[in-house]
């Protein structure tokens, strides 16, 4: 369930105008307090069952998702020194085992850090 400042603020909000309605129709006897405050309540109480319904699915890891991915090299990887890889449309630092040219395609191995470790695409992988 995901209550942020903003959902809260509004719950709060309702039950407060609901509360003062419903006082100033005690007082006075007005038909249209009561109508407005019965109101703000049901609309404060919708409001709760979707929060309290939603379901909230994880997402995955920025490294899950890169994992398995295609990128191209922009700046040739030349062990021990980094080079740097286009994954999707994000530019990422990246080591490699063996040298790669620049505009080869590789493949995402795993991520540390800010550096993604990649592998040479095969030919029967492209």
């Amino acid at each position: 369930m995901r209550w942020g400042p903003g959902s809260i603020a509004v719950v709060l909000a309702l039950i407060v105008g609901a509360s003062l309605a419903l006082y100033e129709a005690l007082r006075s006897g007005s038909t249209a307090l009561y109508f407005a405050g019965g109101l703000l309540l049901f609309i404060d109480a919708v409001i709760v069952a979707v929060k309290l319904s939603e379901r909230i699915v994880p997402a995955k890891k920025h490294d899950e998702r890169l994992e398995g991915t295609r990128g191209v090299v922009m700046l040739a990887i030349e062990p021990p020194r980094p080079g740097v890889v286009k994954v999707g449309s994000e530019l990422w630092s990246a080591m490699a085992d063996k040298p790669i040219a620049q505009g080869a395609e590789v493949i995402v191995v795993r991520r540390s850090g800010l550096y993604l470790y990649v592998r040479q695409a095969e030919e029967r992988e492209q």
